[in-house]
């Protein structure tokens, strides 16, 4: 190769390499302010919703005596607070003893502020023939609401066909959360 042509080799290198370095700073990202970036971020993953929870737990027995009567939880009480734009989920679980000789009902049902919520909302119950022997049965209930902000509360109310139907292993809990 003569000089000439070393040389136009030398030039098409050294211009190939000035091309990628003025290339190279070009494409490198501006900062972001890290207030952006936070923006940016939580708006493709988003935060999970606030929550406060409240739990509690009974563990001794609860009867339905007297019978067919609404008997309130008053054991299982909890107050709570809720913020604007959040909504309440309350969670409730239980054995029920039925003794023999039935047949025998037994319910729970949520009372938020005072108020029964039966008809129409989610219950808890058992309905069996125990004629045969004694039964035990798990029951569980869930229920969402939408409370104005403020402090509430809410228990359980229980009804049974016998004085020997029992509660026992009682828990409640209230989560709050936004949407």
């Amino acid at each position: 190769m003569n000089k000439a042509g070393a040389a136009a080799v030398i030039f098409f290198l050294l211009a190939a390499g000035a091309i990628g370095y003025i290339a190279y700073e070009t494409m490198q990202p501006t900062p972001i302010d890290p207030g952006t970036a936070l923006y940016i971020y939580e708006k493709i993953f988003p935060p999970p919703p606030q929550r406060n929870t409240w739990y509690t737990k009974y563990d001794s027995y609860k009867y339905t005596n007297p019978a067919l009567t609404n008997i309130l939880f008053s054991e299982l009480r909890i107050e709570f607070e809720i913020r604007p734009g959040e909504h309440v989920l309350f969670s409730f679980s239980t054995q029920i003893f039925l003794p023999s000789g039935g047949p025998f009902t037994a319910a729970a049902f949520f009372v938020v502020d005072g108020i029964d919520k039966e008809a129409g909302y989610p219950s808890c119950g058992v309905a069996m023939d125990t004629s045969d022997g004694a039964s035990i049965q798990s029951c569980s209930m869930l229920m969402a609401l939408s409370l104005s902000p403020g402090t509430h509360n809410v228990t359980v109310k229980i009804i049974g066909t016998d004085t020997g139907i029992r509660f026992s292993d009682t828990s409640m809990a209230v989560q709050t959360y936004t949407t």
